[in-house]
């Protein structure tokens, strides 16, 4: 896959993400012809009420000077201090468009703002939001806090953006370090978000923390920087939700050297309810956090989920399974900034994640199961290939003629020159039931499952996929698996 250069950011264009050197019609810098610096620094939205005639507001445009209570236009100041104050009345639609940008200090939206493609919102002190829609860019160190909805949607010009510095800019440097204070928007409990259109961006170091409901539909997806962080918590004001309607999920974004995967912190809740397919979670995911009482849940409804594991830790990914769909382990095959999340449909081994695990409940029905995935990185595997798993189903329904079929995958880093489809047709895979020792699995083909046979390998299933050797294990029951 190719990468974003700092200098580039992700466009949409007929429905896929592609290459650009900026958002359409990006927002011009301080040196550019825009509205005037104005005098003062509080400034009140009235739209066309109360204007003398030939100075009549639009009541739409940010950018008419005569929708404001000074009749001139705020966040027109691109350096320190940033420092205007805008509030906007409930009742109010404002629409910040193409090429056009507002720096500020606080926000305080009661009403509805939309940052058309191309359009800039940068906020760089405390603000809160009732209504928002990001179709551009929403930048700045400060904290937003959404009370009701934002609608983050991408469109045929451009991609929306959520980041803290904005790196489309010559005069900005974005190959320093994500600075100390990133910005954060905070979904508030009750609030939404959805991402409905194409893949949207998180950059620079910016933080999405929700404590109330995100939603991807559609074609939508959340394409995540490296140094990132999407926080789904939950606490006493309630729980966060992140909701796959589709078979979208968070991907790798720009992959700056030095800077670690994004985070997904998931103390909340994340449901996959819609599509068939398979929503990759690629990214640093913790089940936990500091100084918090609850561990988050994943539920699995349709399709797979799969997410890559925690880089510290134990790295053990729990989800409630619906009998029919399944859990795994595996990454996109690479970064989503060369324009298209096409990598991102079937989960694989890679370099940095040279081992996944996929499990599916192949017995249709309304039952749902605890599915846990874990790798046993404390565990020698001598000979082996990759080190141990731990798959535990306790309560999952199967049959010989409907068992937990399980994929296990390791990346060609790891097989030591040998064709994976030879690992695959050769290799041996053993399983460690609870107290017992491990034990090489008889082929399906000579020893179908019934009977003695509690596991076996599906070598007519298994092969190479890429460099990935695939090995397909049916089983009736929970165990330690390892391929020799």
């Amino acid at each position: 896959m190719s990468r974003r250069t700092a200098a580039s950011v992700v466009t949409a264009l007929g429905g896929a993400l592609v290459l650009a050197t900026a958002l359409s019609a990006a927002a011009p810098p301080a040196s550019a012809a825009g509205p005037a610096v104005c005098p003062g620094s509080v400034f009140v939205w009235d739209g066309a009420a109360g204007d003398p005639a030939g100075q009549v507001g639009d009541g739409v445009s940010w950018d008419d000077p005569f929708n404001w209570d000074t009749d001139c236009v705020p966040g027109q100041r691109f350096d320190t201090p940033y420092d205007d104050d805008v509030t906007i009345p409930a009742g109010a639609t404002v629409r910040l468009r193409a090429g056009r940008s507002a720096d500020l200090l606080h926000l305080h939206n009661a009403g509805a703002v939309v940052v058309q493609p191309g359009g800039w919102l940068v906020l760089h002190g405390t603000s809160q939001s009732a209504d928002l829609t990001l179709q551009g860019g929403l930048g700045g160190e400060g904290v937003l806090t959404v009370t009701r909805k934002l609608a983050w949607v991408s469109t045929a010009r451009g991609a929306a953006t959520q980041t803290t510095r904005r790196c489309e800019l010559p005069e900005v440097d974005c190959s320093s370090p994500v600075p100390a204070q990133p910005g954060r928007t905070v979904v508030a409990p009750g609030a939404t978000v959805s991402v409905s259109g194409r893949g949207v961006n998180l950059s620079d170091g910016r933080v999405l923390e929700n404590h109330g409901k995100v939603t991807i539909s559609n074609a939508g997806y959340v394409a995540a920087d490296r140094g990132t962080a999407l926080l789904n918590l939950r606490d006493a004001g309630g729980t966060g939700q992140l909701v796959l309607q589709n078979d979208g999920g968070v991907y790798q974004g720009l992959l700056t050297p030095g800077l670690p995967l994004a985070l997904v912190v998931n103390t909340g809740r994340i449901l996959k309810s819609g599509g068939t397919g398979t929503s990759i979670i690629d990214a640093d995911y913790r089940a936990t956090d500091p100084g918090s009482a609850f561990t988050g849940t994943v539920v699995v409804r349709t399709g797979t989920i799969s997410i890559v594991g925690s880089t510290a830790g134990s790295g053990a990914v729990t989800a409630t399974v619906k009998q029919g769909a399944g859990l795994a382990t595996g990454s996109c095959t690479g970064s989503v900034s060369g324009g298209s999340s096409a990598g991102c449909t079937t989960p694989v081994a890679t370099a940095d994640n040279p081992q996944a695990t996929d499990v599916e409940l192949t017995r249709p029905g309304s039952t749902s199961t605890s599915v846990t995935i874990e790798e046993m990185t404390g565990e020698a595997n001598p000979g082996g290939l990759g080190v141990p798993v731990r798959i535990e189903t306790p309560a999952a329904v199967a049959t010989a003629a409907e068992p937990l079929v399980f994929v296990l995958r390791v990346d060609g880093t790891l097989l030591g020159g040998q064709d994976p489809a030879v690992a695959a047709a050769t290799r041996p895979v053993q399983r460690k039931p609870d107290g017992g020792t491990y034990a090489t699995l008889p082929a399906c083909a000579s020893s179908p499952l019934g009977g003695a046979t509690i596991a076996c390998v599906d070598r007519a299933a298994s092969g190479a996929d890429g460099d990935d050797a695939v090995l397909v294990v049916r089983s009736l029951g929970n165990s330690r698996y390892r391929i020799g």
